[in-house]
């Protein structure tokens, strides 16, 4: 099966490297698409969330770091 991934969560995948938290990337969100900071950092949590539970990506509690 192949997923597409939208520009935001292209975005998120291509940040996801271990060296940007969900903090650093909500506001690359925010100023690159018209999103709020609120919206962006809930947005994504939850997509991080279902790549982890995938085993696509770990989180890390240092401000949620993550590494793919």
């Amino acid at each position: 099966m192949v997923r597409m991934l939208n520009p935001v969560a292209t975005r998120i995948w291509e940040s996801a490297d271990g060296n940007h938290t969900i903090a650093n990337i909500a506001n690359h969100l925010t100023s690159e698409f018209a999103v709020e900071y609120d919206h962006a950092v809930a947005s994504t949590r939850r997509f991080l969330q279902e790549l982890a539970d995938k085993g696509l990506v770990t989180l890390h509690n240092q401000e949620q770091k993550m590494q793919d």
